[in-house]
């Protein structure tokens, strides 16, 4: 199955069947879903198309597709041909990869950037001496640009920088092997149009105990599936302002997931009416975080800040406490360490001093 990968779109998602077998520690029996996948892929095998090689320094395209559970890519070239009008595409290499449980709770977009960046790792050699646009329709160009992205969006990013790496909008495809490929993965991909447009929501809460400061998030993408993340604040925070941190860190962390209508909940009475300025923000010198956070409203088309009880905020709550009372962080959980606060206080502002004025004392000597 491993030697056949580059050769056959999508082979991970067409072999879960086969994958389910290999994993089962009982008797091993042969199903009626692994005959069905094993006579697909007798059929795909006497009809797959040939694969081309590139030639030197080839400019190259990159096509990437993603489900709930499998990443694929197709890379192609695009060339003039005797006895065509028009270039066209040739099939240069498949690549595909069953998500892990950790990796199936990432977003579509992020699946997208996941395949961009493990095909660059695997065909690193193609990216080092080929031209690669990647044909998509989704802003990861603008995404990986992104100077408020955090955790492994931003490591991604700082990898593939140093690749020539191009993006643009999916346009007429001249390949019907290609073609094959982008129909038959565009009636499973997720999510669909409609829930692009609809709201997530996200709940965030901190906690101080002992001195130990810690914030807990839960995002919930449009179609139910949720995002986990614990922050430990390595610094003397106060309560309120573990909650700052716990916003504005997600908020960039929305940005760069693209997310642009999100409705965020707190049981915070402080934090929330602060932001929605019905507090004075002056008040424990909370004004750095309001001013941070108005920059980073601009970034969505909708955005809304409520107050909910805490009843209604017990899995943040709980996420939060991971950190402050040192539990152990269950599998699933995304954890980032905050060294430092995300905005200065102005106390920690140095502000700009006027030039010292510098007196010259001249002294004349008499001899006489």
């Amino acid at each position: 199955m491993a030697a056949l990968n580059r050769f056959i779109s999508r082979l991970d998602e067409k072999g879960l069947p086969f994958f389910k077998l290999l994993k089962k520690t009982g008797k091993f029996e042969w199903t009626e879903e692994a005959k069905e996948a094993f006579e697909s892929l007798k059929a795909y095998l006497t009809s797959s198309p040939v694969l081309t090689p590139p030639k030197k320094h080839e400019d190259m395209m990159l096509y990437i597709v993603a489900t709930s559970t499998v990443i694929s890519a197709a890379i192609v070239v695009e060339r003039e041909e005797e006895g065509h009008a028009n270039k066209v595409q040739r099939l240069v290499y498949y690549i595909s990869e069953v998500l892990s449980e950790s990796k199936i709770r990432y977003p579509h977009v992020q699946k997208l950037l996941y395949a961009l960046l493990i095909t660059s790792r695997k065909l690193h050699h193609y990216f080092e001496s080929h031209k690669i646009t990647v044909v998509t329709d989704f802003s990861l160009g603008d995404i990986l640009h992104n100077r408020d992205a955090t955790g492994c969006i931003s490591k991604w990013a700082v990898e593939l920088s140093a690749l020539n790496v191009n993006f643009t909008p999916q346009k007429a495809i001249r390949s019907q092997a290609l073609a094959d490929f982008i129909a038959e993965w565009t009636k499973i991909q997720q999510p669909t149009p409609d829930a692009i447009l609809d709201h997530w929501k996200m709940y965030f809460d901190g906690s101080l105990k002992l001195g130990e400061a810690g914030a807990g998030v839960l995002f919930i993408s449009p179609d139910g599936k949720q995002l986990t993340y614990v922050l430990q604040i390595l610094w003397q925070a106060t309560n309120n302002k573990a909650e700052y941190e716990a916003l504005i860190h997600r908020l960039r962390v929305a940005i760069t997931l693209g997310i642009k209508r999100l409705l965020v909940y707190s049981d915070s009475a402080v934090v929330i009416n602060q932001v929605n300025k019905d507090w004075d923000c002056t008040k424990d010198n909370m004004g750095a975080y309001c001013v941070e956070i108005r920059k980073l409203e601009k970034h969505f088309q909708g955005l809304e800040i409520l107050h909910v009880l805490r009843d209604s905020n017990i899995a943040a709550d709980v996420l939060a406490k991971l950190r402050s009372d040192r539990a152990k962080v269950p599998p699933g959980v995304f954890v980032e360490e905050l060294s430092v606060p995300s905005v200065k206080q102005p106390s920690e502002i140095t502000p700009d001093l006027p030039a010292p004025s510098i007196k010259v004392l001249v002294v004349t000597t008499s001899w006489t």
